[in-house]
Order: structure tokens, then sequence, then C-alpha cells
């Protein structure tokens, strides 16, 4: 079997390709409901790990955009994902190639999540969302940069 070289660019590449051929045609609108999601937190164990079976199957792949990226919706589908672009391309399974495939589906869960908050803002509300969320992030930054120069780091 074929084992998966991490130097080669095409990498990410052939990931994003994987998650839109699990997603489908539409993949915007392969999001679960708020209630598919409630139900699956809940069957999880005390340790956040899955009774019930996965979140979702590869032959109905769905994702959480609701949420962060690395929701245990999310989590649960990244090793489906896993699961099944190493039988898709028919590579040598070990737990270093799921851990890198779960964080890279993680990545692009992220994209996916941004593409999908501008596909429900009209055009005026999309700069405000813009503006908003640049001034989050500037805000996180300020703060971690204060937090590390007051402990010296």
């Amino acid at each position: 079997m074929p084992q998966l070289c991490f130097t080669d660019d095409h990498h990410q590449d052939s990931v994003w390709r994987h998650i839109l051929r699990l997603l489908g045609p539409a993949p915007l609108h392969s999001v679960v409901s708020k209630e598919e999601v409630l139900s699956f937190v809940q069957s999880l164990n005390a340790c956040r790990e899955e009774i019930a079976g996965p979140s979702c199957m590869a032959n109905h792949f769905q994702l959480y955009l609701n949420s962060p990226p690395r929701h245990p919706w999310n989590r649960s589908a990244a090793a489906v994902f896993a699961d099944n672009y190493i039988s898709y391309h028919k590579l040598m399974p070990s737990a270093d190639l799921i851990d890198s495939l779960v964080e890279d589906c993680l990545k692009q869960i992220k994209t996916l999540k941004s593409a999908y908050s501008c596909s429900l803002h009209s055009g005026a509300e999309m700069e405000s969302y813009k503006k908003k969320t640049r001034r989050d992030g500037q805000k996180v930054m300020v703060s971690i940069i204060i937090h590390n120069n007051s402990f010296g780091f």
C-alpha cells in the first residue's frame, strides 16, 4: 500500500477535494441541525468518547458549521473523514497518519465555516461582519501580547 508523503505540496489540496467529495455537490447545505448535534453531544460519555457511534458516516457526511471547528461533532466527523481518506487512497493506516488527517480536516472545516458564515450575510451585513471579526481578532492578539509581557515571555 502507498504511504502518504507529508511534504507533498498536493496534500492539502487532496484533503480539500476529499472533504468536498464527501459533502457532495452543495457542501454548505450539508450542515447538521442543532437538534442532531445536541443528541450526539448528550450521547458522549464523561470523557467525551463516542458511545453510540460517530456523528456521521462517510455516505452521509455532515459538519456543524454553527460552532467552533473543533466542536465534538466536527472532531467525530474528522475521524470519519480520516478513515475514509485512508481507505479511498489505499494507504497504510497508522496513528500518526490518522492524527495528521484529522488535524488537516479540522483546518479545512475552519475554511468551510468562514465560507458558510459569509453566505449567511448580505453585502452590507458582510462588511460589518468582517469588521467585527477583524476587531475581535485584534482584541485577542492584544490580550495575548499583554499577557505575555506581564509574565516576561
